[in-house]
């Protein structure tokens, strides 16, 4: 429900993720507990509490890799890949979208693949990396036509052109 109100009632979204982060820690349920940090850790991002969502982030990722659950640590791992690179710790937010990639390659997940290579592109164009960015843009193009994602393909496009333009 907290993702589901993301976007339509921003307070609703977090008391929606508040009551499954209490609710998980009141059951015992690690797993659950887990995602559910991990969905706060997006709705702060989102609102802008980036401190928030790095504790959420943070804690989630300890109860993921307690579990050996690499598609929450995926998840996790690209929160705090965002949140660097949104704070300008470039290397960092490369470190962990490599270590969130190998998550999700770990899995089979090619979608969350396709998704985290293209932000670990963006942030190399940040850094002033087109031959980094066009290489990760293009595994991107590849993974999201693999699993058939227009909308995918057309927004690594729209890197591509961004490292042409650089």
């Amino acid at each position: 429900l907290g993702l589901g109100y993301l976007g339509i009632d921003m307070d609703q979204a977090l008391a929606w993720s508040r009551e499954a982060i209490d609710r998980g820690r009141a059951q015992g349920s690690t797993w659950a507990l887990g995602f559910s940090l991990t969905i706060d850790g997006i709705l702060h991002s989102v609102s802008g509490d980036t401190a928030t969502a790095a504790s959420r982030y943070d804690e989630a990722l300890a109860i993921q890799r307690s579990l050996d659950d690499r598609e929450g640590a995926g998840l996790s791992l690209s929160g705090l890949a965002q949140l660097a690179s949104m704070g300008g710790d470039l290397a960092k937010a490369t470190d962990l979208y490599r270590r969130s990639l190998a998550a999700f390659e770990a899995i089979g997940d090619r979608a969350e693949e396709a998704r985290i290579l293209s932000g670990m592109a963006w942030t190399h164009l940040s850094a002033n990396d087109p031959v980094a960015a066009r290489r990760s843009f293009l595994d991107s193009v590849q993974a999201y036509d693999d699993v058939g994602s227009v909308r995918g393909i057309g927004t690594s496009m729209i890197g591509l052109a961004a490292v042409e333009a650089l």
